[in-house]
């Protein structure tokens, strides 16, 4: 585990996602929670994160945000993913790219990611609710952005 925790320090974005594929993985046995390792491994993870979205990679970023995904999903409620508000604020500041991303498949996947996170509740107590409200106003834009107007639909139907 340390070495693949070890390897998302790389710059390669081929790399970064292979390592993520492998922790997708490992999410799917208990004793990567048990052990802590899921906690252990979310700031380099999370730095990973950002430099695949500076990779600009979207199969990487994606893959990146199904982990963080999986993760929270998994992660005991008893047992916080982030340690500290700074670790929170770097994933929310993440998130908040691929949540602008014209990218569907990262816009999709970011959307999937903030909801895991907020249903199980994975959100630092010191934590503002602006903070929250900025990421939700991001899924805000993005709608208006892909929603067509009802008369659009209507004349559609129509011929016209």
């Amino acid at each position: 585990m340390e070495f693949l925790l070890e390897t998302l320090e790389s710059k390669n974005d081929l790399v970064l996602g292979s390592v993520f594929k492998c922790l997708i993985q490992f999410t799917n046995c208990a004793a990567f929670f048990d052990g802590s390792h899921s906690v252990y491994g979310v700031e380099p993870l999370i730095s990973a994160l950002s430099r695949a979205v500076k990779l600009q990679n979207p199969d990487v970023i994606k893959t990146g945000l199904l982990l963080m995904a999986e993760i929270f999903l998994k992660q005991p409620r008893t047992v916080p993913v982030f340690p500290n508000k700074g670790i929170f604020n770097g994933f929310t500041a993440i998130l908040q790219d691929a949540l602008n991303s014209m990218n569907y498949r990262i816009l999709q996947q970011a959307v999937n990611t903030l909801d895991v996170m907020l249903l199980q509740n994975q959100i630092p107590r010191n934590v503002t609710s602006e903070m929250i409200a900025s990421l939700l106003g991001c899924i805000i834009l993005q709608l208006k952005r892909y929603h067509k107007p009802i008369s659009t639909f209507k004349n559609a139907n129509l011929g016209l």
